[in-house]
C-alpha cells in the first residue's frame, strides 16, 4: 500500500480526492453492505443513486462528506467508524475518547470487529491497551488477546511488542518496534 499523501495535496475543492490513496474505503463499505445482505438499491435509497454508489464502491469516484455520512449510516456503522474513515481520507488522526477498564462494547461493536478477515483489535489511545480482539487475532496471537475483565489492567500492545514472544513471532521485529516508538513519540508531541 502506498503511504498517504499530505492532506494539502489530496483535498480538492469542496470534495475529497481519495480514489488513488484510499481505495480500501470503498472496498470495505462494499463488503459491509454485502455482509449485511443489502443490495446497491437498498443502500442507494438512503445515500445516493445506484450509479454513484457503484462508482464509490469501485473507487472510481468520491462521495462528499455528506454523502459519505449517509452511506455509512445506511450501512448502520457506528459514529466512531465514520470518524475513522474521514480521518483516514483527510489524513488526520481520529481523537478517541479515553475509556475505562474494563471496557464496555455492545454486540454491534464486537460484530463489526469480526467482519475483518485478518487480525483486528480495538486499542485504547494513547496507551495502546488491547480492549477487544476478533477471533482471528485471538487465534493467531493469543499472547496479545485482551485481558480478562477481572484483571487489574488490560493487555498492552507496546508491552507485548517489546517482549520476547513478539521478537520471536514478528518477521521484522526491529521495524515494527521502531515504527511503534515513532508513533508514540508523534502522539506525545501532538
Amino acid at each position: 500500500m502506498r503511504p498517504p499523501q499530505p492532506v494539502r495535496q489530496r483535498r480538492t475543492g469542496a470534495g475529497l480526492s481519495w480514489i488513488g490513496d484510499r481505495p480500501e474505503v470503498g472496498i470495505y463499505l462494499r463488503r459491509r453492505r454485502e455482509a449485511l445482505g443489502l443490495t446497491l438499491e437498498q443502500v442507494a435509497t438512503a445515500a445516493a443513486t445506484v450509479s454513484s454508489l457503484r462508482k464509490w464502491e469501485a473507487g472510481q469516484r468520491n462521495p462528499g462528506i455528506d454523502s459519505l455520512t449517509a452511506w455509512c449510516r445506511a450501512l448502520d456503522l457506528p459514529g466512531w467508524t465514520l470518524r475513522k474513515i474521514i480521518s483516514m481520507i483527510v489524513g488526520g488522526i481520529d481523537t478517541l475518547h479515553v475509556g475505562h477498564w474494563p471496557p464496555t462494547f455492545d454486540t454491534g461493536d464486537l460484530d463489526h470487529l469480526e467482519m475483518y478477515i485478518g487480525p483486528a483489535y480495538y486499542l485504547g489511545f494513547p496507551s495502546f491497551d488491547v480492549l477487544a480482539a476478533n477471533t482471528t487475532a485471538r487465534r493467531i496471537l493469543p499472547d496479545l488477546a485482551p485481558a480478562d475483565p477481572t484483571a487489574l489492567r488490560p493487555a498492552n500492545l507496546v508491552e507485548w511488542v517489546m517482549t520476547a514472544p513478539a521478537r520471536n513471532l514478528l518477521a521484522d521485529w526491529a521495524t515494527v518496534a521502531t515504527r511503534l516508538v515513532f508513533l508514540l513519540r508523534s502522539w506525545v508531541r501532538a
